[in-house]
């Protein structure tokens, strides 16, 4: 296959993964469970095209976590999303700035994790699972049934 063509399909399944993420988000805020809401990207737009429905733009900081909120409890969560149509999905798909804002968040007392999707299936994976993966698992990656225990139903 292209490679041009399965980065894209995996770019939008990621907004796809996203997006159901977000209306899970609002279901909680509508039930007053929780309040979490999408980090936004740091960038600023250097060129848009209106006529082609695209734009340029220049990253201004590293990116942080995806999401970030409250729960009822008052207990902070924070959380990035990932999602790969492989059978396993690599530790370093978090960048370091990412890492060390869960670690941070995580070391505060938040509810700190990796949500993702792993071919079909979903987990919220907590960080110090993600953080310690080479240890626990002996290796850099995860599978499905490594974390079975913290897969989510939809």
């Amino acid at each position: 296959m292209n490679r041009n063509y399965i980065s894209a399909v995996s770019n939008n399944r990621g907004h796809i993964f996203e997006k159901l993420i977000e209306a899970g988000c609002k279901h909680y805020a509508e039930s007053g469970q929780a309040y979490i809401i999408k980090t936004p990207e740091p960038f600023r737009v250097i060129n848009l095209d209106r006529k082609r429905h695209t734009a340029t733009v220049h990253f201004t900081a590293h990116a942080q976590p995806d999401f970030i909120g409250t729960l009822k409890s008052g207990k902070s969560i924070v959380f990035e999303a990932k999602s790969t149509i492989n059978k396993r999905i690599n530790y370093d798909c978090i960048t370091p700035t990412q890492a060390a804002a869960l670690e941070k968040h995580f070391t505060m007392g938040a509810y700190a994790g990796v949500a993702c999707q792993i071919d079909e299936d979903f987990f919220f994976i907590p960080w110090e699972i993600w953080r310690d993966m080479q240890k626990i698992f002996k290796r850099k990656y995860i599978k499905a049934d490594d974390v079975r225990e913290y897969q989510i139903k939809l």
